[in-house]
């Protein structure tokens, strides 16, 4: 039984190391991880196109399947930031109303909780 507590606790302190390296290198792993999902998601589409192209093979496949998810990840910029210029600004205005709206809501319940939250409608308007 001591051996099975040993052997358990040496299991969580390698997975708490684990977690802690992973959340410190996070900054580092986001673009391999980034890469490793859009290899998985649009490696189908490459095989396919490799049956099609014959003879020229993988290469040009794998050419046409990134100039075409680059063509749409930028189509898709091209149409949110315009949307997100114009919102942007008009939410950034709506926002002290909304944030009263929500302190005056939710006062009830902090204070019968016990919880004092004094929100800073200067600091926000500053924002």
């Amino acid at each position: 039984m001591l051996e099975s507590s040993k052997s358990t606790a040496l299991w969580v302190a390698a997975l708490l190391g684990l977690a802690v390296t992973v959340w410190l290198l996070a900054p580092v792993l986001a673009p391999f991880a980034t890469a490793a999902v859009l290899a998985y998601v649009l490696n189908p589409l490459v095989n396919a196109l490799s049956r099609v192209f014959g003879a020229r093979g993988r290469w040009l496949a794998v050419l046409v399947v990134e100039v075409g998810f680059l063509l749409l990840v930028a189509g898709l910029a091209l149409m949110v930031i315009p949307i997100l210029a114009v919102e942007i600004p008009l939410m950034r205005d709506q926002l002290p109303g909304l944030i009263n709206a929500l302190n005056a809501h939710m006062q009830p319940v902090l204070r019968h909780y016990g919880v004092k939250l004094a929100v800073d409608e200067a600091a926000i308007k500053s924002f």
